[in-house]
């Protein structure tokens, strides 16, 4: 018998399970709600499958609701029983309704196994795939549950301290924990107050996370919570954590004679897992939510780390939601034109293409939405509810912001390649990002200055330079080279232009000098900027640090809360990137990386060696002795770019040349 899945509504599962995890968020034992729309499944499935038998044959239908409808050739069918099929056609229909949960249907059978040759009856709208996932294979698992990992921890170290016991895991950890009670059947509660820091834990007054254990019980179970220090209020009690994580496989490396460089790479790997969970998370201690920036970079880690579509097919389905779009992507509009970009990029590095027609109709709302703030130059232009972000830094909020507008030049870009990916029309985004780059050039480049101004129509920042708008229109394709160079000069290298203190910027910083060659300036921010960090204790990348802070706590305050930093960000973990598409020189030229590229340069850290993933299961082999590469793949299709010239690349052939 053919193997089955349990399929569902595409994108479903991904909402179902993003809904949970965004409503889970809590401080000080409040809940904490979104910010923002949060959409859920629809309570109706709808799965069909047309097949012409040679030979009769049974299929059996299971579901995990009550409420189940089969229909074969317009006859219905008791959904408990086995359904005889005859030789010739047969349109097999299965109805679901589920008022809360997600319906799933699980098919035994040989022509008719449930799997991604089912179709979604979309009742008047376009028909797509169903949804699966390959963790749901048998019968008994169960979609509305999260295929998590876990592993039982002990801590490292038990201190008696303010009354009671002080527990430390040795590094940022994310789990359940387990407190077990020696001396049970007392009275009164103790607290339990979590801690990425010392200090944290030990300030229960201060903690973002506390919980509370009754002295009467013998042992209780908490739900999942970050931590590196935990403090119970309690001299007779014990714990453990149960550390919860996606089992993903480490396709990529990168290993040099740098110790240093090193250590950084492993924390920011370690950073990434931990914030790699239904999506790509902010931070595990503090929001836990889905943000369309932090995800646009997580996605690039992905690529040269894990190489996993899932997570990101799961947090792009997360982010968009459902149609209509009455907001942007988190409120914020320079976070919704990344991810429209996420999606071009994704494509091209998995050549998904029913991802891709499933995505397109609702990228073409979102433009709607844009069409609503545009003035009569294009420019958009926030109106109340719209967050204009950019960066936790001293850029315009309001007015005609030249960020906002790079960001959505790039979109427009985008959603032109998109379109023509699948056959559709792309020339009217085309015009518009070509439109909207002119302008962008006309009202913001000060030659003078070599850089573009932060906004316009802004009377408290007239003229002023920041780093961000300037980045930006380097890496997508807004300035010309020209002014890159000039941007280099006057703005990435001015040390009066005030400095990134966030590593979500320090990413496109540093990925934007990658392309111009300046790889002392990269590894040398990567070694100060990332490695301070370290050298502070950090077990995992923060969310923002500034140098020039010298005391330690009080590195830990943010949004105005004495612990409010996120101590574990996803967005930290950029130099896993840098590395990967830099130094190892691996990025795709052809849809799902039917043809790739591999140019590798000496970054001036001494050897190094690593993997890049390239497909479902490809790779591209690079070490450097100091003199020369090696280079060396398993998959057809690339072409390693050197000094001399181009040399395609054969399966399974190493080939040494000079650096």
């Amino acid at each position: 018998m053919k193997k089955s899945k349990w399929i569902w509504n595409y994108g479903d599962f991904e909402l179902y399970h993003t809904q949970k995890m965004m409503n889970r968020r809590e401080q000080r034992g409040l809940y904490c709600p979104p910010m923002w729309r949060v959409d859920g499944v629809r309570q109706n499935l709808f799965v069909y499958k047309i097949a012409v038998l040679d030979a009769p044959e049974a299929m059996r239908v299971y579901s995990n609701c009550g409420d189940v409808s089969v229909t074969v050739n317009g006859a219905r069918f008791d959904p408990n029983k086995p359904v005889q099929l005859d030789v010739g056609r047969n349109f097999v229909k299965i109805n679901v309704f589920k008022p809360s949960g997600l319906p799933a249907v699980y098919v035994k059978g040989d022509t008719f196994a449930s799997d991604e040759s089912w179709r979604i009856g979309n009742y008047g709208g376009r028909d797509y795939h169903v949804g699966t996932n390959d963790h749901y294979t048998k019968l008994s698992d169960d979609p509305e549950k999260f295929f998590f990992s876990y592993k039982t921890t002990a801590p490292v170290s038990r201190e008696r301290i303010n009354g009671g016991t002080l527990f430390d895991f040795g590094k940022e950890t994310f789990g359940l924990l387990n407190v077990k009670n020696k001396k049970p059947g007392r009275c009164g509660a103790a607290a339990v107050v979590y801690g990425e820091s010392r200090e944290e834990a030990l300030d229960g007054k201060n903690a973002v996370i506390t919980d509370t254990f009754e002295k009467s019980e013998a042992s209780h179970k908490y739900p999942t919570r970050a931590c590196r220090y935990v403090f119970v209020g309690d001299k007779n009690v014990d714990v453990s954590l149960d550390y919860e994580y996606l089992p993903l496989n480490y396709r990529g490396n990168f290993k040099s004679s740098d110790k240093k460089l090193n250590k950084i790479l492993d924390v920011c790997k370690y950073t990434f897992h931990l914030n790699t969970r239904e999506c790509y998370l902010d931070g595990i201690k503090r929001d836990r939510w889905v943000w369309g920036g932090d995800a646009y970079q997580s996605f690039f880690v992905n690529y040269y780390l894990f190489g996993d579509f899932d997570s990101v097919r799961r947090t792009i389905i997360s982010l968009l939601g459902t149609e209509p779009f009455t907001a942007f992507t988190n409120t914020i509009p320079d976070y919704t034109f990344l991810i429209i970009n996420g999606i071009y990029e994704y494509y091209l590095h998995s050549g998904d293409k029913d991802f891709l027609e499933f995505v397109y109709d609702k990228f073409e709302s979102i433009f709607r939405l844009v069409d609503k703030r545009l003035d009569e130059r294009g420019f958009f232009v926030g109106v109340r509810g719209d967050w204009i972000f950019v960066d936790w830094a001293d850029t315009a909020k309001s007015g005609v912001v030249c960020a906002e507008q790079v960001a959505l030049c790039a979109a427009y870009s985008s959603a032109a390649k998109c379109a023509e990916e699948l056959g559709y029309d792309g020339s009217a985004y085309r015009e518009k990002s070509a439109s909207l780059r002119e302008n962008i050039n006309k009202y913001f480049w000060r030659e003078e200055r070599g850089a573009y101004i932060d906004c316009i129509g802004c009377d408290d920042r007239r003229d002023v330079v920041t780093r961000h708008a300037n980045i930006w229109a380097l890496l997508f394709g807004v300035a010309n080279d020209h002014q890159v160079k000039k941007i280099a000069e006057c703005v990435i290298k001015n040390d009066d232009v005030p400095a990134i203190t966030t590593p979500y910027f320090k990413y496109f910083e540093l990925d934007a000098m990658c392309r111009l060659g300046e790889y002392k300036y990269v590894v040398d921010m990567i070694r100060s900027y990332w490695g301070g960090m370290i050298d502070l204790g950090a077990t995992t990348i923060w969310e923002e640090y500034d140098p020039k802070i010298k005391n330690v706590v009080d590195h830990y305050a943010m949004y105005g809360s004495k612990y409010g930093k996120s101590l574990c960000h996803a967005w930290g973990s950029s130099p896993i990137y840098l590395f990967g598409r830099y130094a190892l020189g691996v990025y795709p030229t052809g849809v799902g990386y039917s043809e790739f590229a591999v140019e590798p340069h000496d970054i001036g850290i001494g050897k190094f060696s690593g993997s890049v993933p390239i497909g479902d299961d490809g790779y591209v082999d690079v070490s450097f002795d100091g003199e020369k590469f090696a280079v060396s793949t398993n998959r057809g299709g690339g072409t390693l770019i050197t000094k001399k010239g181009n040399i395609f690349l054969t399966k399974g052939e190493k080939i040494v040349f000079e650096a």
